[in-house]
């Protein structure tokens, strides 16, 4: 099984128990792992739009529908390494990768 495939269950277990930052630490881990593929990244960044639904989080919420807009525009142009995915890091921010995820990192 891949590594982004185990996160998604992690995430989706933890929203499902209502672990709202268990699930959120995750999904910051998919995108970073998905970052490089268009359609990984483009998921990652639905995946944070449901969580913020769910959460009733406008910030994010509004956050994750320009990051979903730029996905198509600049996955294939560039994109910020080891950025989060989340508002809680500037759409532009590069960040270190965490170690634990540099061994699956593209």
């Amino acid at each position: 099984m891949r590594l982004t495939t185990l996160i998604r269950y992690g995430v989706y277990a933890a929203l499902l128990s209502g672990d709202k930052a268990k699930a959120y630490a995750l999904f910051e881990q998919a995108h970073v792992l998905g970052q490089p593929h268009m359609w990984a990244h483009l998921r990652s960044h639905i995946a944070f739009l449901r969580w913020a639904v769910r959460y009733r989080d406008g910030g994010e919420i509004v956050g994750q529908l320009l990051r979903i807009v730029a996905v198509g525009l600049f996955t294939w142009l560039w994109m910020p390494r080891g950025n989060t995915g989340g508002t809680t890091i500037g759409a532009f921010q590069s960040a270190p990768i965490p170690p634990e995820l540099r061994r699956w990192a593209a």
